[in-house]
């Protein structure tokens, strides 16, 4: 098995993509993880579901990554043709988290050329959560439905019925009607120009 050397991830549950990394996140440096070649298949299979390993190749890779100050780890680098992730596993060898590269350690690592394609038994077990909008996006979203809540909490019936009238261009006499539709409306929309005005109405911006 071939190892890659001195590397960082960013494990997270969602696929994020280098350039939305925030310095906040827990970033893992890496001294020592595996590398195989999967086929295009396999590859999108992983990139779209969380899965479990067959115990065999469970057992090659089973804390065989080594991090900084004597730690060892269940991760595994998968790459096909131009692509390349991050894999973390828990005992029972199911993935847990998911981390793109950033776009140093991923040139280097497509410059090794790795040709030997292995098979990759595994199972499907569910859909991983992806997202379409940027993280941005979904943290705004995020905080949306908290600013929401607290109202609700809060029992400001006013301002929620202030909010769907700005919001929607109409009355709501029904305070749980409005708090409904409002909350319908974050969770089915993508974070674009209207829910920016959901957003600055509930932060009181202009």
């Amino acid at each position: 098995m071939k190892y890659i050397y001195d590397i960082v991830l960013n494990f997270n549950k969602i696929l994020y993509d280098f350039y939305e990394w925030n310095r906040t996140d827990n970033f893992v440096n890496i001294k020592k993880i595996p590398i195989i070649r999967i086929n295009n298949k396999d590859f999108i299979n992983i990139l779209n579901n969380n899965i479990k390993l067959n115990n065999k190749l469970f057992e090659t890779i089973k804390n065989k990554t080594e991090l900084y100050e004597n730690k060892k780890d269940n991760c595994l680098l998968i790459i096909n043709n131009c692509n390349i992730i991050g894999l973390k596993f828990n005992e029972k060898g199911i993935t847990t988290h998911i981390s793109s590269l950033n776009v140093i350690d991923e040139l280097d690592i497509i410059e090794l050329n790795i040709k030997k394609e292995i098979t990759f038994k595994y199972q499907i077990l569910d859909k991983r959560k992806n997202v379409l909008a940027t993280r941005l996006e979904c943290q705004n979203k995020e905080k949306i439905k908290s600013e929401i809540n607290n109202l609700n909490l809060n029992k400001d019936e006013e301002k929620i019925k202030y909010i769907y009238f700005e919001y929607f261009g109409k009355k709501e006499a029904n305070c749980s009607k409005a708090l409904k539709k409002l909350k319908s409306k974050i969770n089915y929309e993508n974070f674009n120009t209207d829910l920016k005005k959901l957003f600055n109405l509930i932060t009181n911006k202009s």
